[in-house]
């Protein structure tokens, strides 16, 4: 602390210098601020656990070119015949299997009055009974779906029914002082009685979903395309869904089966454009941290430079070459608290700025505290050379700098 008034005072003779470094690095705390947000959440998108056994699931996606009315029939007895399969360990039928980048997102409420009601996006998986225990997914607080719930409709005679199951992060959020089970939440206009909760899933890769909000419907639409959802004994390989795919499509030719896939591969694909956008991000990050580590450098290079006289006074009263060094990390220590006020004035600016280009977005303290100790552990890595040049300065350069000006 001796040396942060003296450094203060030194940084104030030649202040414009220091205000346009002080001004650049707090510029750049501010992106690399935003930057680290959609990093961190770009991150937890792509690597946080779905909540699915994805390494023994496989898919296929069948369509029809029979009526809606006989597909209810034709649905059933795919699954018994690709139960019965070799190395199968279990069948259900979805609307899209999890991790599929076509999913239903839909908002979900728990109040029709709008004026008190809590809203999610969330994930909704028409499905049929056995879907949970296909994919993986507990039951943690009353129950599934009994196969006689299950409804086969058409999307334009849909009624869903008064069931739903939903996940546990949803029941926390609508319901967080009470118990979940017995109470009502609105899909569509549609009130549905929770009759379940279960552990919970990352069904898409959509960043407008609300973290591991979904919820499980009863029922299967007759005029759309639907997956059937396929559980191997062991973990999960193309060629057996291909072989299972070539059965379905030699028993029925009125039937469509098109891509199949297995949920690793899968989500993979899904996921590739997240990973290039978290690439790039990770790419400016790095260098923004470069090119102002390359300025702190060239400032504090100029300045060892431009007061070699100073630093001859203060060796020749007596200072150490740590004490020289210390003050001239002490300075850097001074730009980086100016920077990192402008950093926190503009973060939440910038971040606005990027994500949405209105309104008002909270940024994470903990994202400017972890951008801006990483511009000062750069600012005093930066430093160290300077530094270490001004502790050659000799005591005698004192002497000849004056008998120069005499």
């Amino acid at each position: 602390m001796n040396d942060c008034l003296p450094a203060l005072k030194l940084l104030i003779r030649n202040p414009l210098g220091p205000l346009l470094m002080v001004a650049q690095i707090g510029l750049t705390i501010s992106i690399l601020s935003a930057l680290y947000f959609g990093i961190s959440n770009i991150s937890q998108l792509i690597f946080e656990d779905s909540g699915i056994e994805e390494a023994y699931l496989g898919r296929l996606q069948v369509n029809f070119s029979i009526s809606p009315e006989a597909r209810e029939s034709r649905i059933k007895q795919d699954l018994r015949v690709l139960s019965q399969y070799q190395g199968v360990a279990g069948v259900a039928v979805i609307n899209r299997i999890p991790l599929d980048k076509w999913q239903w997102v839909n908002p979900i409420h728990n109040n029709l009055d709008s004026d008190v009601r809590k809203n999610s996006w969330s994930h909704v998986a028409l499905s049929d009974h056995n879907v949970m225990a296909v994919l993986g997914v507990s039951i943690l607080e009353g129950r599934g779906f009994d196969e006689h719930e299950i409804k086969y409709v058409p999307r334009t005679e849909a009624k869903f029914g008064q069931k739903i199951v939903i996940t546990e992060s949803l029941a926390e959020y609508f319901f967080t002082d009470t118990d979940a089970l017995g109470k009502h939440i609105y899909w569509q206009d549609e009130a549905f009685e929770v009759i379940g909760v279960s552990s919970n899933i990352r069904g898409t890769h959509n960043a407008i979903v609300n973290g591991d909000h979904a919820v499980f419907v009863p029922v299967i639409l007759t005029d759309d395309t639907v997956d059937y959802v396929i559980r191997t004994e062991q973990p999960a390989e193309i060629e057996l869904i291909k072989e299972m795919q070539m059965l379905l499509r030699d028993s029925d030719r009125d039937r469509i089966v098109g891509s199949e896939a297995i949920l690793p591969e899968l989500k993979s694909d899904v996921r590739k454009p997240a990973h290039f956008v978290l690439k790039i991000m990770a790419t400016i990050y790095g260098l923004l941290v470069g090119v102002c580590g390359f300025g702190v450098i060239g400032l504090t290079s100029y300045r060892v430079a431009n007061n070699r006289l100073h630093i001859a006074i203060r060796r020749a009263l007596g200072a150490s070459r740590w004490q020289i060094c210390r003050f001239i990390m002490m300075e850097n220590v001074l730009l980086f608290a100016g920077a990192m006020l402008i950093g926190l004035l503009l973060g939440p600016a910038i971040l606005t700025l990027i994500t949405q280009g209105g309104g008002s977005i909270p940024l994470p303290w903990n994202t400017l505290a972890i951008s801006g100790g990483i511009m000062l552990v750069t600012m005093l890595a930066a430093a160290a050379y300077p530094a270490y040049q001004a502790t050659k300065v000799s005591p005698a350069s004192v002497s000849g700098s004056l008998a120069i000006k005499r």
